[in-house]
């Protein structure tokens, strides 16, 4: 079907883009004990909500690292700093720098941000070690996360269509998700009719971290943030609460959420069952 095209700026054919990014690898070979779930994590947004996004990740990131927000990543040009889940939690490449007090400031400028943009979330968790138990000749678990991802996303629109965007981790893992998701386009899914999805999505881009126009990129570091929660939230691991609240909070169908903004799989599993209201969970 269609061929996925590099991404630098808003794509003019939608309005709206489902973002995704992940934390945890997609192997089944070796499964981490410290993370042995693959957390898959989509940001759907509008043109004008994105913009305003933007506007205040690049504000805060001028206030954390003055006066343009720009950090020196040993590339040809110093560029946008990036909220990277991993170098904020490690304290690594730009986030080393910052004390505790701006620590403190830059995470509740982003809960508000988070927020206060208009957005609505999707996420797809697979549980590695119970896949491997449950299934003889388990599927790739980001095949599964796209698949799942892919069906919520066009029975949550029902008719506009939207773009989907996922950072580029290199020319093979680009390919084979572009072959995922056209063949969800082509033939469909055991719950997706082709025509269906064929209605809703209209294309598929990847961004190329380290562009030097990094205009696209502020959707792909809410999905990389989000998606870090989610996984913590699966495995019970703490996270603050404020976050993880506002996160949830923005999921498809929130506070019944199952089944529809969020999906864990396999099913049976204790997190999926008896799906109860995610208002009513103890959130860490």
């Amino acid at each position: 079907m269609g061929s996925v095209i590099q991404f630098r700026r808003w794509p003019e054919r939608v309005n709206r883009v489902l973002f995704i990014d992940e934390s945890g690898d997609h192997g089944l070979a070796y499964i981490d004990p410290d993370w042995p779930v693959l957390a898959v994590f989509g940001v759907l947004l509008e043109r004008g909500s994105f913009d305003s996004l933007s506007q205040g990740l690049l504000e805060l990131k001028s206030e954390l690292w003055p006066p343009s927000g720009l950090y020196d990543y040993g590339k040809d040009q110093p560029r946008h700093t990036i909220f990277h889940s991993r170098d904020m939690r490690r304290r690594t490449g730009p986030f080393k720098s910052l004390t505790d007090e701006q620590r403190r400031y830059m995470d509740s400028r982003l809960v508000s941000i988070l927020g206060e943009a208009e957005w609505t979330g999707f996420a797809s968790i697979i549980l590695k070690r119970e896949l491997c138990e449950r299934y003889v000749y388990p599927e790739n678990p980001y095949t599964l996360a796209i698949e799942f991802m892919a069906e919520r996303l066009c029975y949550y629109l029902q008719g506009p269509r939207a773009g989907i965007v996922f950072e580029s981790r290199g020319q093979l893992e680009d390919v084979a998700l572009a072959k995922v998701l056209n063949r969800i386009l082509s033939a469909g899914t055991d719950y997706l009719h082709a025509a269906r999805a064929q209605e809703t999505i209209a294309l598929i881009g990847r961004y190329v971290k380290g562009d030097p126009d990094d205009s696209l990129f502020a959707g792909l570091e809410m999905a990389d943030l989000c998606a870090y929660v989610a996984g913590c939230w699966t495995l019970d691991r703490p996270v603050p609460k404020k976050l993880n609240t506002v996160i949830f909070e923005k999921l498809h169908g929130y506070p019944n959420a199952w089944g529809k903004g969020l999906k864990v799989f396999p099913l049976g599993t204790a997190r999926e069952g008896p799906r109860p209201s995610l208002a009513d969970l103890s959130i860490p």
